[in-house]
């Protein structure tokens, strides 16, 4: 299995997006304490992955304001659909160097739970990230 390097750049620049969103009398809560991980195996298979709820720690996104997406990839380099418990996810951040892709993506108050379900545009090496939720946010 291939190690996943995760930069915090992409994910400080996401945060600063939807702080920027947030009244000035709000103050933006991660909360890391519950966020999950997900991973593969380094198979060169398709570039589709199922995570069940289950696999996700019955990760419960309905109690945030926003659901974010955080992952990386070697072979994937863009995301044709993203969806957990059936609703897509908006992107925020996708970027690809030298192969690799890194994403950033989000759903606003999210009000169902299910499966993480990724499509990517090519066989990868697998893709592994995490997902976690914000409150104290607005829209976007």
């Amino acid at each position: 299995m291939k190690a996943h390097n995760f930069s915090i750049l992409p994910l400080a620049a996401a945060l600063a997006m939807f702080g920027s969103a947030a009244s000035s009398s709000a103050a933006i809560v991660i909360d890391t304490a519950n966020a999950v991980t997900f991973t593969t195996v380094d198979n060169g298979g398709p570039g589709s992955e199922t995570f069940t709820n289950a696999y996700l720690n019955n990760f419960d996104a309905t109690v945030y304001d926003k659901l974010v997406f955080v992952a990386s990839s070697e072979g994937i380099t863009s995301l044709t659909t993203l969806t957990y418990g059936g609703v897509d996810l908006f992107e925020a951040v996708t970027a690809d160097s030298s192969n690799r892709g890194s994403f950033i993506y989000y759903l606003d108050n999210p009000t169902v739970n299910g499966s993480l379900i990724i499509n990517g545009n090519a066989n990868g090496n697998g893709i592994g990230g995490t997902l976690f939720g914000l409150t104290g946010t607005q829209a976007g």
